[in-house]
């Protein structure tokens, strides 16, 4: 996968990227997160004292829908 990361064109996306401590994946993250922001990617990269589960996840299943979908003040006299 880091391959066809490496290979492909920049898409304009951010890039919320959270792994547990207890992972195996570790290295691979480090290494993916490297070749994103290398590439000019808006990444948030953080490392968690947790594993793989749904316990982990629902704590920080907020901050990645406000990284990766950040609020933005409208112009309320067009709504």
């Amino acid at each position: 996968m880091i391959a066809d990361y490496l290979a492909a064109e920049t898409a304009p996306i951010r890039v919320f990227h959270d792994v547990g401590e207890l992972e195996s994946s570790n290295t691979h993250s480090r290494w993916l997160d490297h070749v994103l922001t290398g590439k000019g990617y808006d990444t948030l990269y953080r490392e968690f004292a947790g594993g793989h589960d749904y316990a982990w996840w629902r704590g920080i299943f907020a901050d990645a829908l406000l990284w990766c979908f950040p609020l933005r003040s409208r112009d309320r006299s067009q709504a």
